[in-house]
């Protein structure tokens, strides 16, 4: 697990989530052989509120690219991190639906990152969460 995995995983901790990290598979037929985060809340009544698979991409030095670009990288990405495990995690979740949550660096304009999050939201049921944002809800939450 990286550093950027951690912190996620530890501000999901934070929001009342259990969090299972670095989910081998082995040698499977779907490409893939580690999930990065598989989670689940819990809700009131004892059944589970909230399932999601979490994957994390954070660079500390990412690439720029134009916006045509950028939405071809993405889409690559998503199809390796997300669509081609779909069946694994929809197995490991006992067939029960669940979220695609993905960790990005925010490297994008303003205007850059709405595009990015609503285009993926709606073309791929994917909720994009900014590392930065992760990190300013979390570091409040530690004790020094």
């Amino acid at each position: 697990m990286n550093a950027a995995e951690h912190v996620t995983m530890r501000w999901l901790f934070s929001k009342g989530y259990f969090v299972m990290s670095s989910i081998k598979g082995g040698s499977h037929p779907y490409g893939r052989n580690e999930l990065d985060l598989l989670a689940i809340k819990e809700a009131e009544n004892g059944g589970i509120e909230r399932r999601l698979h979490v994957e994390v991409s954070v660079s500390p030095a990412p690439i720029h690219m134009n916006p045509e670009k950028l939405d071809a990288a993405h889409d690559k990405l998503l199809s390796g991190k997300f669509t081609s495990v779909s069946p694994w995690v929809h197995t490991i979740f006992g067939g029960r639906p669940y979220e695609r949550w993905v960790v990005w660096n925010n490297e994008l304009t303003s205007e850059a990152c709405e595009h990015v999050k609503e285009r993926l939201r709606r073309e791929h049921q994917i909720e994009v969460h900014w590392f930065d944002d992760v990190l300013r809800e979390y570091v409040p939450t530690l004790s020094f």
